[in-house]
């Protein structure tokens, strides 16, 4: 593979700059794993396997940084930063929502109580105590005191009243029982374990739902927000029709479920946003600050995920050649030191016409009709070379020795290659055409400078035209 070739070239200051950005970055992926770690163990839902499966993501990181995949392994590092941070906020909501679920099952319980013992009221002809009646009408949507106090009512004030029937000391027995029983999570008695029967049924998944999004409401702590909806779950609980209760929360789920899926949206686009306002600001480039007032304004406007992608998207990318633009002139200037230890005529201005033209042609004065042609966007990221022939206009040349030139240049482009890492600029041949494959190009004496000829006849590409194999 002796040809054309394009080579990824990186010189030591841009290097420099890459491992800082890593450690950055690696500093900023331990401080979240500490952070998921803290927030986990509070929540009681660390474990040995997740630490683990974190350790194990740590190396996974790490290794994609040895092997110098230094874009690859930032993305991966923000990916997984927003994974743990969304791991957290989810376990919060899951557990949350299974306390939500128990806390029912509790009211559940008291009110399947409290209504068995209210039917041996009415069937002995007794009148219902008040606050009896009270804590049956509102114990599915009470506060925690509100359900001490009326478990405190079921519980106690049933003999003063039971007292006065003759079954009374017998059916309060049964009911003492069934209180006892359901609060402590027992089976029910024997004489009543039928009224059960719908309690032991599997939750209703709706039901899950529901619980997992008012689990999420809570979260978000906004008062002028989590009123609004903790108000219709209250209502709905003082529903006496089954239907109309149904038709309550179905209304409800709708509402909470857009509601919450909005509110991930702005901040999973806040989130992004952040993220990358955080990396600008870690670095005092002239484009990262331009571009951090871009965010600055994009905060304040964009509220969608697919929005928000999309700019930070274009915020990287333009970021990305900014920075590259900055290292250009240093990395131009490598390449053709690399060329001037091998004996190429190196010339003042050089530099300027390869960043002017994107490319030049350099030589060496023992062999004027043979030279290599260097060639590259305004960023230098990448740097194509190959061989070409250099002929005065009107002169002919012949092609048979066209193979034997890229041979022999190949050898070259090792030596220039171990200069440029001697005096540490690393590259990397990414692509090449094998040795006369393609007809050597042929370029006029005065080429040297971008091929004015070509440019005079408006033939020439533009830098921003040129195309690599």
């Amino acid at each position: 593979m002796s040809g054309t070739k394009v080579m990824y070239v990186v010189t030591a200051q841009e290097y420099a700059a890459l491992e800082a950005e890593r450690d950055r970055m690696l500093v900023l992926l331990n401080e979240a794993v500490l952070v998921w770690q803290q927030g986990l163990t509070e929540l009681g839902m660390l474990t040995d396997d997740k630490v683990s499966l974190k350790l194990h993501m740590l190396k996974e990181i790490k290794d994609i940084y040895a092997k110098n995949f230094f874009e690859k392994a930032g993305e991966t590092v923000r990916k997984n930063i927003r994974q743990l941070q969304h791991d957290v906020e989810q376990t919060r909501i899951e557990k949350r929502a299974r306390e939500l679920a128990f806390r029912r099952s509790k009211r559940q319980r008291l009110l399947s109580a409290a209504r068995a013992i209210a039917a041996e009221f009415r069937r002995t002809g007794c009148d219902i105590p008040a606050d009896f009646k009270q804590a049956m009408e509102n114990v599915a949507g009470c506060t925690d005191a509100e359900f001490e106090l009326y478990q405190k009512i079921v519980n106690t004030a049933m003999p003063a009243f039971l007292a006065q029937t003759v079954e009374g000391a017998e059916f309060f027995t049964i009911a003492h029982d069934l209180v006892a029983s359901l609060k402590d999570g027992l089976e029910a008695p024997q004489q009543i374990s039928a009224l059960r029967a719908d309690e032991m049924a599997p939750p209703d998944p709706k039901v899950r739902r529901l619980d997992k999004l008012i689990a999420e409401l809570e979260i978000i702590n906004d008062p002028s927000v989590t009123e609004v909806f903790m108000q219709r779950v209250k209502t709905i609980s003082t529903q006496q029709s089954d239907a109309q209760r149904e038709l309550l929360v179905d209304s409800l789920m709708v509402d909470l479920s857009d509601f919450c899926r909005k509110r991930r949206e702005r901040a999973q686009a806040t989130s992004l946003l952040l993220e990358l306002q955080a990396e600008l600001k870690a670095n005092t480039s002239p484009a990262a600050t331009s571009i951090s007032i871009q965010v600055d304004f994009a905060l304040k406007r964009l509220s969608d995920v697919k929005t928000a992608q999309q700019f930070v998207a274009q915020a990287r990318a333009e970021w990305k050649r900014e920075v590259s633009k900055e290292f250009a002139a240093t990395k131009r200037q490598a390449v053709l030191d690399g060329f001037a230890a091998l004996g190429y005529e190196i010339k003042d201005g050089m530099a300027t016409a390869w960043a002017r033209n994107g490319r030049i042609v350099v030589s060496k004065k023992a062999t004027p009709t043979l030279g290599i042609e260097i060639g590259s966007s305004d960023t230098a990221e990448h740097v194509q070379v190959r061989a070409v022939a250099i002929v005065p206009k009107g002169r002919q040349r012949s092609s048979e020795s066209d193979r034997d030139v890229e041979l022999g240049w190949c050898s070259e482009l090792a030596k220039i290659r171990e200069v440029l890492l001697a005096a540490g600029t690393k590259s990397e041949i990414e692509t090449a055409l094998p040795a006369g494959s393609t007809p050597l190009k042929v370029c006029e004496s005065k080429d040297w400078m971008g091929d004015e000829a070509e440019e005079a006849a408006g033939t020439r590409k533009s830098k921003t035209q040129t195309k690599y194999l």
